[in-house]
């Protein structure tokens, strides 16, 4: 107001019920007996998809599309077929609900990051559709794992992927939101290859790692890592540091044996070494971890260190 001013916001999020929902369960299948008496609603509702394919690109794009009760998404077959649903902010997702559709191979996804189109981020248990789940109602527990995005992945070609009546359960009340707290941060590849402009990857040398300055101490709970290599023997670790760490402390892989409090550095994750699965994967560190710094090892000898994406996901402390 009043005289001419400068007005800058970043970030601003509204947040309202703009749409009732009836739908409650009052389970939560799987969890404890005080889990179970919680009652929850379904957080998908009336939320907006998006998906790989469109079968009719005339009439279906990702602004129009919302998970409605009756409405199925039929998605063309493909190498990488998936569906996504923003729930609009951080929620926490107790279990899922399919409903007549054919979902043998798939994977449930529930996080924060849009890499892979979601496909990168925590997965719900495995063990609910292992043998495939066909044409029937079935429950697939999340175990309370907390996110913005739900997407569902199925593996395999030349399939036609049909979902209807997504129902996502959990609390209906907003929780934590994770940030990435390594966007815009400046980060250093030690010994990198400069002809690699696709990824950041370092000339072999031993233990080679890259390291960021997240510029504020923050709780880190997970990293998401994209190497770009989808196959390899070799492993990753991930230190987090509350200050600068030393050239010693930087240097060479990692000794089990001397980790400790006073290194000055904690792991993520509480173990020696996350072995590398896949292209992307998740460096958990199971509890939030405080630090500012962030160290990824490849550890070993004349190991090459290539980073396509790093998300580290976290809060940042607030004194």
């Amino acid at each position: 107001h009043g005289f001419p001013r400068t007005l800058s916001l970043c970030g601003v999020r509204v947040f309202a019920e703009t749409e009732s929902n009836d739908e409650q369960a009052n389970f939560v299948p799987g969890n404890s007996d005080e889990l179970s008496k919680t009652k929850v609603v379904n957080l998908a509702y009336n939320k907006p998809t998006v998906q790989s394919e469109y079968i009719n690109d005339n009439n279906n794009n990702e602004q129009s599309l919302f998970n409605l009760p009756g409405k199925c998404a039929s998605i063309p077959s493909g190498n990488d077929v998936w569906w996504r649903v923003d729930l609009g902010f951080a929620r926490t997702v107790s279990f899922i609900t399919l409903n007549n559709g054919n979902y043998s191979d798939i994977e449930v996804h529930v996080g924060f990051s849009e890499i892979l189109n979601g496909n990168s981020n925590r997965v719900c248990d495995k063990s609910s559709f292992t043998n495939g789940l066909s044409f029937g109602s079935s429950n697939i527990n999340c175990h309370n794992i907390v996110g913005r995005y739900v997407s569902i992945r199925l593996f395999g070609s030349s399939k036609l992927f049909s979902l209807c009546n997504v129902k996502v359960w959990g609390p209906n009340q907003g929780t934590k939101e994770l940030v990435n707290l390594s966007k815009f941060k400046s980060s250093k590849l030690i010994n990198a290859n400069p002809s690699d402009s696709s990824c950041q990857t370092s000339f072999p040398s031993d233990n080679p790692f890259w390291i960021i300055d997240l510029q504020t101490p923050s709780l880190i709970n997970h990293l998401i890592i994209n190497t770009g290599i989808s196959s390899s023997s070799s492993f990753i670790s991930v230190k987090i540091f509350d200050n600068l760490p030393s050239s010693h402390e930087l240097s060479g892989g990692l000794d089990v044996s001397s980790v400790n409090s006073t290194n000055g550095f904690s792991l993520c994750g509480g173990h020696s070494l996350v072995s590398r699965p896949s292209s992307t994967f998740i460096a958990d560190c199971n509890r939030d971890v405080m630090g500012r710094y962030v160290q990824i090892i490849s550890n070993g000898w004349n190991e090459i260190l290539s980073l396509c994406e790093v998300e580290i996901w976290g809060r940042v402390l607030i004194n």
